[in-house]
Order: structure tokens, then C-alpha cells, then sequence
């Protein structure tokens, strides 16, 4: 998700506020993204399974893994930024949303939950909110549109989100990576902002676990060190198989095994 391996730069400028080297970090983007995913499966484990896990630990659990979505956020607008072919990455994203739905439904869900609550099909991934970041943005750079329809545009496609499993923050986020890329303290407030309106209800809703998603600017800013890492097939394409591949057998150890 948010691979940028492949790409090329589009734009001198966005390279520098984005993807600016960092001497003091000592993790590239490859590093990075693995140790995301090691966290994604730790979060999801801990969701699925919380019934046989002690309260403590369950949460301890949740609150490293709710770094990894704002972290990919920051990757997917990387992406967009710098990839030679934005349709194409858009494109990507969209697929790894069809494909991810059907085992986030089976596996978060449940087949009798949804046998009696058919309403619950409407939920949706956060890969879904990446995608609509991406429109979002595709919109805002189109020199076709007149700024007050890319603003109403963006709106609607972040009212979209709602649905999704982080709503709101999963389009704004990378959106305002992107917008103020060159205006580190205008973008450091709106990604903030953007944060705040979902982390907050979902403390609420959720307990303190929701606030790990604070550790996400702490990894960025003091780890990453601005490189890509190992440029390979491997590298470009794993997480895109991975993703659902790992929800799919979750849900088969949840509901038919464990």
C-alpha cells in the first residue's frame, strides 16, 4: 500500500517536502512498511481473537497496531506525489479494495452476523478511504475544475468515508500530506486536525488503544530516514497479496478453527 518503489519523481517539489532525507533516521521505507505489517497482523489477531486473550495484552495489542494506518496514509500520499502514473496507482489501490472486501467482511464480521444484519455489508476498509484520498487529491490538482467543485467534490468524497474503518482521517490525511507539502507546520496542524476528529470519538468508543495512532508521527518524523529501500517485485507487490490473503485465513481461524 502507498508502494512508491517503482516510481520515478513527477514534481521537484513535492520530493522535498516529503520524502526530504533524514540523516538521524535509520529505517527506509521498506523497513518501515514491514514492521507495519507485522503490527496490521498483531492488531487484526487481537481483534479476532480477544475472547482468548487477556484484557491487558489485547489492548497493548491494538494500541501498536493503530499506528500502522495513519503510517500507510503518509505512504499513499509519498505515492501519489511522486508516482510517474497516478491513474495507474489509483487504479491499484481500487483493486486492493474489491479484492480486500470480501475477507473483511467474512473475517470482521461474521457470515451469520450478516445473515441477520445485512446492513453490516455497507462496511468498508480503510483501503477504501486510501482510494478515496487519492480521488480527493486527483480532483484538487485537476486543472479542468473550478475550485469550488473540487471543494464540494471532496467533501462528498470524505463524507464517503464514514463507512469505512477510519473515517474521515483516511482521506483527509493524506490529502493535507500532499496540499500543504510545502508548508511543514500548516501540514503538521491539518494532519493533526484530521486525526483528532476520528481518534477522539473512538477513544470514547473504543478505549485508550485508539491512541496509538500517536506513534505514527513519532516513527516518521525519528525513524524514517527518507530512503525507499531494495527496489524489487517482492518489495512492490507484497503487501497487495498480503493484505487480504491474511484477513481471508484470520477469518478462517476465527470462525471455522479457533
Amino acid at each position: 500500500m502507498g508502494n512508491v518503489d517503482d516510481v520515478s519523481a513527477r514534481e521537484p517539489g513535492p520530493e522535498i517536502a516529503l520524502c526530504k532525507k533524514n540523516s538521524s533516521g535509520f529505517l527506509d521505507r521498506n523497513v518501515i512498511k514491514y514492521l507495519m505489517v507485522l503490527l496490521m497482523v498483531v492488531d487484526h489477531v487481537a481483534f479476532c481473537f480477544m475472547e482468548h486473550i487477556p484484557s491487558p495484552s489485547c489492548e497493548i495489542m491494538r494500541f501498536f497496531g493503530r499506528c500502522v494506518a495513519p503510517v500507510f496514509a503518509f505512504f499513499i500520499a509519498e505515492g501519489f506525489m511522486h508516482t510517474s502514473d497516478v491513474k495507474k496507482f489509483r487504479r491499484r489501490i481500487g483493486i486492493l479494495a474489491i479484492v480486500s472486501y470480501l475477507p473483511s467482511v467474512f473475517c470482521f464480521i461474521g457470515i451469520e452476523e450478516i445473515k441477520s444484519s445485512p446492513a453490516e455489508l455497507v462496511a468498508q476498509t480503510v483501503i477504501v478511504s486510501f482510494y478515496l484520498a487519492l480521488v480527493a487529491l486527483s480532483v484538487w490538482y485537476s486543472e479542468k475544475m473550478k475550485k469550488r467543485t473540487k471543494i464540494i467534490l471532496i467533501v462528498l468524497l470524505t463524507l464517503a468515508s464514514v463507512v469505512t474503518d477510519m473515517p474521515v482521517a483516511g482521506v483527509l490525511a493524506p490529502f493535507f500530506h500532499c496540499v500543504f507539502r510545502d508548508n511543514k507546520k500548516k501540514r503538521y496542524i491539518a494532519v493533526a486536525l484530521s486525526y483528532v476528529a476520528f481518534v477522539a470519538p473512538m477513544i470514547a468508543m473504543q478505549g485508550w488503544s485508539t491512541a496509538g495512532v500517536l506513534l505514527a508521527p513519532l516513527l516518521l518524523i525519528f525513524c524514517y530516514n527518507g530512503e525507499g529501500g531494495t527496489k524489487n517485485a517482492f518489495n512492490k507487490w507484497f503487501f497487495y497479496v498480503f493484505y487480504p490473503l491474511h484477513i481471508l485465513i484470520l477469518g478462517i481461524l476465527r470462525w471455522y478453527v479457533i
